[in-house]
C-alpha cells in the first residue's frame, strides 16, 4: 500500500473568528475533533497539522498531534498543505482536511485514498459536495470558497459551488 497523509490547515489570524481552531466544542478544541475523526480512518500512514502559530502547536502537540510549522505568509490552507507536502517525500498521496470540520468522516477519507491509490496521476485532493442552498449571488462572495467542478464526461459542462456548506472533508 502507498503512504498517505492527512494535513490539516489551521490558522489563528482569521479575519471571520480569530482563534477558531482552538474554540472548545463539548469540551474538546474544533482541530482536536477533526483530528480525531481523521485518526479513525484506516488508510491514513499520517495525520498532520500544518499551523504557523505556536498556540495552535502546543495545544496540539498536547494532545499527541504531529505538527508541521509553516510560513505565516500563506493565503490559504492549500498553500499550507503544499509547504508541508513539498518537505514531505515520503508520502505518495496528500489528503487536505479542513480544520473546521469536526465531524469529519474517516470513511470517506479512506475512499479518497482509494480514488488517489487507482489514479497515481492526482497529487492531492479535497472532498467537496454541492449544496443546494448554494446561490449565485454567495457564489460572488469572496469570503466564501469555491469549488469547480468540471465533469470529464461533457466537454463544456462544470459547476461553481460553496465549499463551505459540505459535509465531508
Amino acid at each position: 500500500m502507498s503512504r498517505a497523509a492527512g494535513i490539516i490547515p489551521a490558522r489563528w489570524g482569521s479575519t471571520r473568528f480569530q482563534g477558531k481552531p482552538l474554540y472548545l466544542i463539548a469540551g474538546k478544541p474544533l482541530l482536536r475533533h477533526v483530528w480525531e475523526g481523521c485518526q479513525r480512518a484506516k488508510k491514513l500512514d499520517s495525520v498532520i497539522i500544518a499551523t504557523d502559530d505556536m498556540r495552535i502547536a502546543n495545544a496540539a502537540f498536547d494532545w499527541g498531534a504531529e505538527i508541521a510549522l509553516t510560513s505565516p505568509r500563506h493565503q490559504s490552507g492549500t498553500d499550507r498543505i503544499a509547504e508541508v507536502a513539498r518537505k514531505a517525500k515520503r508520502f505518495a498521496f496528500i489528503i487536505n482536511i479542513q480544520g473546521d470540520e469536526p465531524l469529519v468522516d474517516p470513511r470517506l477519507i479512506d475512499k479518497l485514498v482509494e480514488k488517489l491509490e487507482r489514479n497515481p496521476k492526482i497529487d492531492i485532493v479535497t472532498a467537496a459536495g454541492a449544496d443546494a442552498l448554494f446561490t449565485s449571488l454567495a457564489a460572488l462572495s469572496p469570503t466564501r470558497r469555491k469549488v469547480l467542478q468540471f465533469d470529464i464526461c461533457a466537454t463544456k459542462a462544470f459547476t461553481v459551488f460553496d465549499a463551505r456548506c459540505y459535509s465531508g472533508l
